[in-house]
């Protein structure tokens, strides 16, 4: 992300890539946010409605600017449903003006909702902002008043003009205790949440702690679902070094069949290397021989006109 809140697209990020692929279904993002947000909120969201929407918005200048994934969800009022917006940003960097970024999404996507409802002056929709960090969240600022730059003395005088409360998973710990959540998507959740971890806190993943990844990987094979475990191998493959600890502890651990699908992605990714190796060295190699051309025909040009003059 550039330091304005706009989208720099890079397809080669394997982070940005896993967690859109994992989170951006409703019943991962909802084991998230079962494990991260008040009880009594919990209470009131309809997890059950939560809903994928559209995270591009252009601004006045044109720029388009795009949170990770954004959904929505109902919030119980009695007989009443209150649509909330949940904006989702990932982090595999650290962000010390994550809150300001927040309050950048918020003010972009009330002004898109304005546009688009000429009629209702009053209202805005609820946002409800949650950050996913890749470092431990203690790190990571969740409040706008904390990185204003006022002393804390001042701070109680002047208060907060205007507050942003995000709330946080870094991805440490485990969601297998979550039986609100399908087998299957609790431990995609579970696998991608411990490897996205793992990457920013390489000591933290224990062989114990591996061993019980790899039985995850098995109930998703178990439960027909060969691209997610595909989805983890490749970001495995492009996020680490292949003789990481981590590789090495799950290839040890991991069963024959997930071994299989691995070496499958890993092959087709050594494949698609030599191709794309191929045509880009045939192009070098024209763009070599042409110039060389040129240069030889040049001289001999210039030869045969002296001869003839």
């Amino acid at each position: 992300m550039t330091a304005g809140g706009t989208r720099a697209t890079d397809p080669h990020d394997p982070h940005d890539h896993l967690v859109r692929y994992v989170f951006g279904r409703p019943d991962a993002i909802a084991i998230v946010l079962r494990r991260v947000l008040p009880a009594a909120l919990i209470g009131v969201l309809d997890l059950e409605a939560l809903r994928l929407v559209s995270t591009a918005h252009a601004n006045a200048r044109l720029r388009v600017r795009e949170s990770d994934l954004c959904f929505t969800v109902d919030a119980r009022d009695g007989d009443r449903r209150i649509p909330v917006v949940l904006v989702i940003e990932h982090q595999s960097t650290l962000d010390p003006r994550m809150p300001w970024r927040a309050l950048v999404y918020a003010g972009e996507i009330w002004d898109r909702y304005i546009r688009d409802h000429p009629g209702r002056r009053r209202k805005l929709p609820f946002i409800l902002p949650l950050v996913l960090t890749q470092h431990p969240g203690r790190n990571t600022p969740v409040q706008l008043s904390k990185i204003l730059d006022v002393p804390p003395g001042l701070r109680g005088v002047l208060g907060a003009p205007i507050e942003v409360v995000l709330y946080a998973d870094d991805f440490s710990g485990s969601v297998l205790g979550d039986r609100a959540a399908p087998a299957a998507t609790r431990a995609l959740v579970e696998v991608s949440r411990a490897l996205l971890h793992a990457h920013k806190n390489p000591a933290a993943p224990s062989r114990r702690r591996i061993t019980a990844l790899a039985r995850q990987v098995d109930v998703l094979l178990e439960h027909d679902r060969p691209e997610d475990v595909g989805a983890l191998w490749m970001y495995v493959i492009t996020a680490f070094e292949a003789d990481s600890a981590l590789c090495d502890m799950l290839m040890r651990s991991a069963s024959k069949p997930a071994r299989e699908v691995y070496m499958t992605i890993a092959e087709e990714l050594v494949a698609k290397g030599q191709r794309i190796g191929e045509k880009r060295g045939q192009r070098l190699g024209q763009k070599i021989g042409q110039a060389r051309g040129q240069k030889i025909g040049e001289k001999i040009g210039q030869k045969i006109g002296q001869a003839r003059g």
